[in-house]
């Protein structure tokens, strides 16, 4: 199956909210697979991780675990622990043209435009959406501690693409760790 293919795989899963009526992308053989080239066991991938050893097994058990358990700051990490581009550990392979990043931040300013667009107040557009938002316009950050699931939902809601907010997820993660090294 091709990128776009397992994308819309994935929209599909996290729009019905049920994997058996609409399954998600087999992504627990990818990261058993991407474990496997490296030689290494699930505890020491967890461990290289920073997570509980727990976590990261059903992840190779249950192709909705990454969509619906992680964080997505945690996601280009263990992409990174995996030497595997996260859109190919998602999709099965890279977008066939490069999607260009969405900085947290604007997902944080199109939420405070919704609500103004809607005229409601930040709770009632939470309650429509059915995630906090508050937080995330106060501190554009707060988007890291979302699943895949809620950063669907809010995307969704607000007009942007979840796919580019992940590569700009993994954009930032990547400038993250350059600033590491180079200290």
């Amino acid at each position: 199956m091709t990128f776009a293919e397992e994308r819309l795989m994935a929209d599909r899963a996290l729009e019905a909210k049920d994997s058996e009526a609409a399954p998600y992308p087999p992504t627990a053989k990818r990261f058993r697979a991407a474990r496997a080239r490296l030689g290494a066991s699930e505890h020491d991938v967890a461990e290289r991780w920073g997570l509980q050893a727990s976590m990261y097994w059903d992840l190779e058990l249950y192709d909705d675990e990454v969509f619906t358990c992680l964080d997505l700051d945690d996601v280009p990490r263990l992409a990174r622990v995996l030497e595997t581009p996260v859109m190919t550990l998602l999709f099965g392979s890279e977008p066939e043209s490069p999607l260009a990043p969405v900085p947290y931040e604007e997902v944080a300013t199109r939420i405070a435009e919704e609500a103004t667009r809607r005229s409601m107040d930040l709770q009632q557009l939470a309650e429509t959406i059915g995630w906090e938002l508050e937080p995330i316009v106060r501190r554009p950050d707060e988007v890291g501690k979302l699943n895949l699931d809620g950063l669907y939902d809010i995307c969704s809601a607000v007009g942007l693409d979840w796919v580019a907010v992940l590569a700009g997820a993994e954009a930032r993660a990547a400038e993250q760790q350059d600033a590491a090294d180079k200290t």
